[in-house]
């Protein structure tokens, strides 16, 4: 990107050579703070999202990976440093930058009422990264892995389209098909209600094969329909009749234009589309709440609310 210098940051000291061998420029931490840098973007383990965070939220602007934390709790420290310093703070939920995703958007009026959401992601985790044991990866791991927080993408952009979770019903399995520790989640599936009173229902899936990346609006007046993995949109009359097509390419624009929007921010350019699709930190959070209500759901067995 045009007058953007990115440094890795390997929080390994003896990567530092590997990444320079690259071609890439690179630095440890304690060298990062010398930098004075204009923003930072987190990427370590879910773990430790958010106290990095707040470390560096009090010398400039951050943006997450996703999750902003495990829990909705234990975000509070990267929102509250977000807030004491007067600086921004983002979450990188980059579907909400999916051509295919914003076409969708574009066209929900369309459809007239929406009357049903159904969204899922189903996929098998071994065949993710075919060079590592999944056994060993972030996603398996207790406190930080499991398929929920994985794929929080899925429960952010249906608040992000569709509005606020009210309460909500959960299953949050474990099955042992994978063998992963009994507290990471395989298989989940939530059902939330909206202060409009729509219903969406969310299925996520670890266990699952072939794999499925989708989203159907239903509406009185026709149907939209979305497929990540074909890359494909399209819209139905109430008969049934396809009256419009989409296809994309991708990943790469998706998360250039997630980066190009941050970099706007840092520049103090106007609010345009781009900067307010950004995730928030607020909105990390709010993702998480429903994450930890969907826990206690499957717990409890029964409707709980966000808190």
């Amino acid at each position: 990107m045009g007058g953007v210098r990115p440094v890795a940051v390997p929080l390994r000291a003896e990567r530092v050579a590997e990444w320079k061998q690259n071609g890439f420029a690179a630095c440890t931490v304690d060298d990062a703070r010398a930098l004075d840098p204009a923003g930072v973007i987190v990427c370590t383990d879910t773990a430790r999202h958010a106290q990095t965070a707040a470390e560096w939220l009090a010398r400039c602007p951050v943006l997450s990976e996703k999750p902003l934390a495990p829990t909705a709790a234990d975000a509070s420290i990267a929102v509250e440093a977000a807030r004491r310093h007067g600086r921004s703070l983002y979450v990188a939920c980059n579907l909400r930058f999916d051509a295919g995703l914003r076409w969708i958007r574009e066209r929900l009026p369309q459809i007239g009422r929406i009357t049903a959401v159904d969204a899922e992601c189903l996929s098998w985790l071994p065949a993710w990264r075919p060079q590592r044991d999944f056994r060993e990866t972030y996603s398996a791991r207790a406190g930080e892995g499991g398929v929920l927080l994985d794929m929080i993408h899925e429960i952010d952009y249906c608040r992000w389209l569709f509005g606020e979770c009210e309460s909500l019903v959960a299953t949050v399995d474990n099955l042992g098909i994978l063998g992963l520790p009994s507290e990471v989640d395989e298989s989940v599936r939530v059902l939330w209600s909206t202060p409009a009173d729509l219903r969406i229902g969310v299925s996520l899936s670890y266990v699952a094969r072939p794999t499925r990346r989708t989203l159907r609006v239903s509406g009185d007046r026709g149907m939209l329909e979305w497929d990540l993995v074909k890359r494909a949109a399209r819209a139905l009359d109430a008969d049934g009749r396809v009256t419009d097509e989409y296809t994309w390419t991708g990943p790469d624009d998706m998360y250039r234009n997630q980066l190009a929007a941050w970099v706007a921010v840092l520049r103090g350019q106007g609010r345009n589309e781009d900067q307010r699709d950004l995730s928030t930190g607020a909105d990390g959070v709010a993702a998480l709440r429903i994450c930890d209500a969907a826990r206690a759901s499957s717990r409890l067995k029964q409707w709980v609310r966000p808190s």
